[in-house]
């Protein structure tokens, strides 16, 4: 992974659209209404309904949708 090369050693801030490029990241911010409405990480946002699953869940059936041919 590209952003896994370029961190090395250093504090790197990646702004992703499409959630899955942020999966590995050792923390995520969600900001949304101008200002920070969740800080954590992937697995543990997917254990809480809130901004950052609902996104990443609309991505996933999108993803799904294409994949079949209906998006």
């Amino acid at each position: 992974m590209l952003h896994r090369a370029v961190s090395v050693d250093c504090a790197a801030v990646f702004i992703a659209h499409r959630l899955s490029t942020v999966i590995p990241a050792d923390e995520i911010l969600v900001l949304a209404k101008g200002g920070t409405m969740e800080c954590g990480m992937h697995r543990p946002f997917l254990a809480h309904n809130e901004q950052h699953a609902v996104v990443w869940h609309r991505q996933q059936v999108a993803i799904c949708e294409a994949a079949v041919g209906r998006g």
